[in-house]
């Protein structure tokens, strides 16, 4: 419990003689909570599947093979043991979440550009539905009650807004930025208590830069005419493309990547075995002070 409750502890009552932030203390109680479980302390069921549980708010790195899945699954699995799985209908409804993997097959080729624009429409919508639910929790000062969730739930509307900021459009690109900028404060404020929220504002915050550093390269030169090569970067990065493969109007390729080529381990998830997770397979992938730039103040 002590766990799950360290991320909604009041600021005034960590002091420097106890410990210095949110994340200090749950990984106190959480070694402790882990040495009582290693020891098979608790000998009530229900007590110890509602413990374990309660373990899984706790994350440290990458690398930790004990995470919330780990601990997630040994709830599970004490709960099935447990006769549990009669509620099965509940879990459904619960976990169950209905996403789009690709385009519905039935739309023909005359429709499919009203569809396209309904679906960002719709998409801009809730993402900014998103962004008003946190300006409210903010001036209302409860973003720091929030759990562990609601860093999940930022990021999708937090792609969209990124996306938005990197339109064309002058109007669009400010909407876009003045949201997300919203959503990174909010972000901000969950570093306190969450370590994946700084994993993802770093990450957004990697993607913000490139999108600036993008625009500045594209920006005229101040040479006289008759001396400067002109270049037209839109027309290179904006390839013809089937109807199925364009992109919005305002937007191209590269403001979709961003979030990939932003990612700090590009090759992390392409490789075809898990030899990533040894350490040792990494020496020599990356510069020395790669990891260093990429995790300073992640604790």
């Amino acid at each position: 419990m002590f766990v799950a409750s360290a991320s909604f502890v009041d600021d005034t009552l960590l002091t420097q003689d106890f410990y210095t932030s949110r994340t200090s203390l749950k990984c106190s109680v959480y070694q402790r909570a882990k040495v009582l479980y290693d020891l098979n302390y608790e000998q009530d069921k229900i007590t110890l599947i509602q413990s374990v549980f309660l373990m899984g708010f706790w994350y440290t790195t990458s690398d930790d093979r004990q995470g919330p899945w780990h601990w997630n699954g040994i709830a599970i699995t004490a709960s099935h043991r447990y006769q549990f799985r009669i509620y099965f209908e509940a879990t459904i409804i619960v976990l169950y979440r209905p996403f789009i993997l690709e385009a519905p097959r039935d739309v023909t080729l005359e429709h499919e550009e009203p569809w396209r624009a309904l679906a960002c429409q719709k998409t801009r919508v809730a993402a900014s539905n998103a962004c008003s639910a946190v300006t409210s929790m903010m001036a209302e000062e409860l973003i720091g009650l929030s759990h562990t969730i609601t860093v999940i739930a930022l990021v999708p509307p937090m792609h969209v807004h990124l996306f938005e900021s990197a339109s064309s459009k002058p109007l669009t690109s400010q909407m876009g930025k003045h949201n997300l900028a919203l959503c990174m404060l909010a972000m901000s404020e969950l570093r306190k208590s969450y370590i994946s929220a700084t994993a993802a504002y770093k990450l957004f915050e990697a993607a913000i830069k490139k999108i600036d550093g993008t625009r500045s390269s594209r920006r005229p030169s101040h040479q006289p005419q008759s001396d400067a090569v002109v270049v037209d970067l839109g027309a290179q990065e904006q390839a013809p493309l089937s109807p199925r493969e364009s992109w919005p109007e305002g937007y191209s390729a590269l403001s979709a990547n961003v979030i990939s080529d932003a990612w700090m381990w590009p090759n992390m998830l392409g490789s075809q075995n898990e030899s990533w997770l040894d350490n040792q397979d990494l020496v020599g992938l990356y510069e020395p002070g790669d990891f260093t730039q990429a995790l300073d103040g992640w604790t």
